[in-house]
């Protein structure tokens, strides 16, 4: 599992934007990077917990050859997260800004962070050594993993997720789209987002949302959960949790918001 704090939460540096296209850019980011990190572990191109070195031009391993390993990725999010989380590009999509990056693109600062956090949490515990090429080199965007996404398989889990009108007032009214230009990687260039209901009803969802949830009625939640699930073929499903509120507090919300998402996984596993 992998954590992303947006800019402003909790103790992360900056603020929020309040049109949510910082936050959104943030999350691709993410995303993208591990997606291909968790192709090249699969793939057998790094040992468990170990990170490329972003100084090389190059990253080892198989998955520069061969065909790619089937991965799973949940994408989540709770109350402001669930509405990034919703609004991401395809996957088709965000590979292919990877694949066409620069190398004064932002990829390999993030290769760099991620080894970075992982030599930290190792408290004491030698460096992972990574693995010698077995069969070739390429730089990122030349892996088969960029290549081939039918490989990966997406499923998407939403705490608490906000609906109108006030997911709304956090993006002042803004249409939510990718400003790639941002990203250092094609001035002017802006990916749109697909609708939240064609990305949460094709893949397997689950939502989860208490009925004393205070940002959103649990009455509005019902009707917007009911009208995904009637989507012919959708794979939408939702829990609510009875006395829970937007922040799980509630003595056993927690258990039961557990208990449902335990339940899922083993589903779609």
């Amino acid at each position: 599992m992998a954590k992303l704090w947006y800019s402003g939460a909790v103790d992360a540096a900056g603020r929020t934007s309040w049109t949510g296209r910082p936050e959104l850019a943030d999350y691709v980011s993410f995303y993208g990077f591990m997606f291909l990190y968790l192709h090249l572990l699969k793939s057998g191109g790094l040992k468990p917990g170990s990170i490329p070195d972003s100084n090389d031009d190059d990253i080892p391993g198989p998955a520069c050859g061969h065909k790619s390993a089937a991965v799973h990725i949940t994408l989540s999010g709770y109350s402001y997260g669930s509405l990034m989380t919703s609004n991401l590009p395809k996957l088709d999509a965000i590979v292919e800004l990877f694949k066409s990056s620069t190398d004064e693109a932002p990829f390999n600062d993030l290769i760099r962070t991620a080894k970075e956090i992982y030599q930290g949490s190792e408290d004491g515990n030698s460096a992972p050594q990574r693995q010698t090429p077995s069969s070739g080199n390429c730089r990122p965007r030349d892996c088969e993993a960029l290549h081939d996404t039918t490989t990966t398989t997406i499923s998407y889990l939403l705490i608490s997720p906000l609906l109108p009108p006030i997911n709304l007032f956090l993006t002042m009214f803004s249409k939510l789209f990718l400003d790639v230009g941002e990203q250092g990687l094609r001035k002017g260039m802006q990916i749109s987002c697909p609708k939240p209901a064609d990305q949460l009803s094709v893949h397997p969802t689950l939502v989860i949302y208490g009925n004393r949830d205070t940002f959103t009625s649990a009455h509005k939640l019902r009707k917007w959960s009911e009208d995904l699930m009637r989507i012919p073929g959708s794979r939408f499903r939702s829990v609510e949790v009875d006395g829970a509120g937007h922040f799980w507090r509630e003595m056993g919300a927690e258990s039961q918001a557990r208990n449902a998402l335990r339940t899922w996984l083993g589903q779609i596993a």
